[in-house]
């Protein structure tokens, strides 16, 4: 997959420390927000693999959760390499983040607890597959219409069934009910896959970015020519909105020619492999598969 890639990565006008991070890899060079990532990316035989996490867990624990997470992630994918099953293999990958951040913290006590969202996306010839926990996001910009690709798994959305951009305006709106690492000994992965086409615009960020910038804002910047321009500019609206936070916007666009050409209209499918819901009966978080009502 040949894609156009920017990114940022800062802490923000609040916070005194950086706790998100990102990683992207072609699979023959795994790259972070410390070493920049080229302008092009991929060609039509490679795979790429964009992630972002937040982090949380106090001064020490958010940042390394974020970085053990995407760690642990990424060498997972580079090591299957070209396995069939690439849900199941982001799967895998975000079960092994999770048992390395817990492994971490029973280790070492001032990381007890410490925990981070992490949202991945793989892309693998005409198909995107993404993997989810918490509440960053991914967004693909099609034709002019931005869609959310993910949940929020927060207690307003999951637990209340609010809107994810209605519950961010609640008092905690913020609070997860789950996330990679944490307290929680079980992980329920969200799960999806679509087709791409030519000039299909990915925006993965932190809720530094969503929570304070709004679809509008993000649609607009991603509508713009330069991509560079466009994840500067989403940095630039979640500080006008007063982010708290630190800020991460990936920002990649398709730019395979063999690709399909979106049709004007057209709804856009995404394939629900595996939601996280709340089951009241049971009084806790379960995996549904939206295809199997009866899972």
């Amino acid at each position: 997959m040949l894609i156009e890639f920017a990114s940022i990565c800062e802490k923000g006008p609040v916070r005194a420390e950086n706790q998100d991070r990102y990683v992207v890899s072609d699979f023959q060079t795994t790259y972070s927000e410390s070493q920049p990532v080229p302008a092009d990316l991929g060609d039509g035989d490679r795979d790429v693999l964009l992630a972002v996490a937040d982090g949380m867990g106090g001064a020490a624990g958010g940042a390394r959760a974020a970085e053990l997470a995407l760690e642990t992630l990424a060498a997972h994918i580079v090591a299957q390499a070209r396995g069939s099953d690439v849900l199941g293999m982001l799967r895998a990958g975000f079960e092994a983040a999770h048992g390395a951040l817990l492994e971490q913290a029973k280790s070492v006590p001032e990381l007890q607890g410490m925990g981070t969202t992490m949202t991945a996306v793989l892309l693998r010839g005409e198909r995107l597959y993404l993997a989810h926990v918490g509440d960053s996001r991914a967004y693909l910009l099609r034709d002019g219409d931005l869609e959310t690709l993910t949940s929020d798994h927060s207690y307003w959305t999951k637990l209340r069934g609010y809107d994810e951009d209605a519950a961010r305006k609640f008092e905690g709106g913020n609070i997860l009910v789950q996330c990679v690492g944490g307290m929680l000994p079980e992980l329920f992965v969200e799960l999806s896959t679509l087709t791409v086409c030519r000039a299909d615009t990915l925006l993965l960020c932190s809720d530094g970015l969503h929570g304070f910038a709004d679809r509008a804002q993000l649609a607009a910047r991603l509508k713009g020519g330069y991509i560079a321009d466009a994840a500067a500019g989403c940095y630039e609206d979640a500080v006008a909105g007063r982010t708290s936070d630190n800020v991460t916007a990936l920002v990649a666009r398709v730019k395979d020619e063999s690709l399909k050409t979106p049709v004007s209209g057209e709804v856009l499918r995404i394939e629900r492999v595996a939601e996280v819901q709340f089951d009241p009966a049971q009084n806790r978080l379960v995996e549904k598969n939206p295809s199997k009502p009866d899972s």
